[in-house]
């Protein structure tokens, strides 16, 4: 069992009281996609291996690294009920809260810092996300681990930061954000897999089945699983698990009332189920520029039609070497199965690139494709 102090600033009224103009800078997923993309064109250009030592680091308390000034620790006092004096006793965190709002924005400047430090001064290729680092380099070898996370760790230690040993890892697959990197096939095929961690796809699983077999749904357990689902879109094909996410937002915002489950949050969660379930993970291309290169282009209209819907036509057309395309008019029980609306245009122009994928899949395979929609 762990123990930390009741660090509440909700309920205590303190964040209510705080005001922020400065907003949190950190990076995304595709900030790391990019420095592997950039290390293999450059070691394709000088025709030598790639092969990547990735690693990472997560701040051990983090927040409680971080001190307040000493004219400040009479703000920071914490109460919390003793069970064997049976009574309220307090005491002065030497810390930062973690559910204090202003501690957000105070930590957040430090590995923003630490960051700066090690890509100007040292050179090393790391980004971060709140107290979680990632390094990546070429793999040199040795038992000593690579060059840069070597020094990155000299950086922080010299700075008085302390990391979580049991949080540390280093290899050609690593976990970061809840994201399984798996760059050991990069050197044969230039691909990089992504993955959710199992344990994630797991728990968001088992959301949505109780939820299923229930029928019903409640705004805090929405607004958890809508994090883990956004969480996890960056593992999965294209944008496809942002597509159906509309009602359960609803909920999770307070939109939609807790409860009962509606037709659409239903057909929310049967879809994302399915999603998951199917394991549709994303590989990212690290050698573009020795895969065919296409272009291909798609359009919708979307005019009045002799029916209470519009009529919705989609077309495509791909270029050289080919010259082939399609034109196709989008049924009614297609469009009643959207959000019903007076103009469907953004679906039709969603769909005209996925008809071209579904037609022409033999002729878009193993390419380097640009689309304009």
């Amino acid at each position: 069992m762990s123990w930390r102090t009741i660090d509440n600033a909700k309920t205590s009224g303190h964040n209510r009281a705080t005001g922020a103009v400065e907003r949190i800078h950190t990076t995304s997923h595709e900030s790391g996609y990019a420095i592997y993309r950039y290390f293999a064109s450059l070691m394709n250009a000088s025709g030598r291996r790639v092969r990547f030592r990735v690693s990472t680091r997560d701040k051990k308390g983090a927040y409680r690294q971080l001190a307040p000034t000493d004219s400040q620790l009479h703000l920071s006092v914490v109460m919390c009920w003793n069970v064997v004096a049976n009574c309220w006793v307090f005491g002065v965190l030497h810390g930062l809260a973690f559910g204090l709002l202003g501690a957000v924005l105070q930590y957040n400047r430090h590995p923003g810092l630490i960051v700066a430090i090690a890509r100007r001064l040292l050179a090393i290729p790391v980004i971060h996300f709140f107290d979680d680092f990632k390094i990546t380099e070429l793999f040199v070898g040795g038992k000593e681990g690579g060059c840069a996370e070597l020094y990155f760790d000299k950086l922080v230690a010299l700075l008085g930061w302390r990391f979580d040993p049991k949080k540390s890892a280093s290899g050609a697959v690593v976990p970061f954000l809840g994201t399984i990197e798996d760059t050991s096939q990069c050197d044969s095929t230039g691909i990089l897999e992504v993955s959710p961690k199992p344990n994630r796809v797991a728990s968001a699983l088992k959301i949505i089945e109780e939820a299923l077999s229930t029928g019903r749904m409640t705004r805090e357990i929405a607004t958890t699983l809508m994090g883990k689902l956004l969480s996890m879109s960056n593992c999965i094909m294209g944008r496809a698990a942002r597509g159906q996410i509309f009602a359960l937002k609803e909920l999770a915002t307070g939109a939609a009332p807790s409860g009962s489950l509606s037709e659409e949050l239903e057909n929310n969660l049967i879809f994302h189920k399915s999603l998951l379930e199917s394991k549709l993970w994303r590989t990212i291309d690290l050698k573009p520029a020795s895969r065919k290169q296409l272009i291909a282009y798609s359009d919708a209209s979307c005019e009045p039609g002799t029916g209470p819907l519009p009529e919705v036509i989609v077309c495509w057309l791909i270029l050289e070497p080919h010259f082939i395309g399609g034109v196709v008019k989008v049924p009614d029980r297609v469009l009643n199965s959207f959000q019903k609306r007076k103009q469907y245009i953004a679906q039709g122009e969603a769909l005209a690139p996925v008809l071209a994928l579904h037609f022409h899949g033999e002729v878009l395979r193993n390419t380097a494709t640009l689309i304009f929609i």
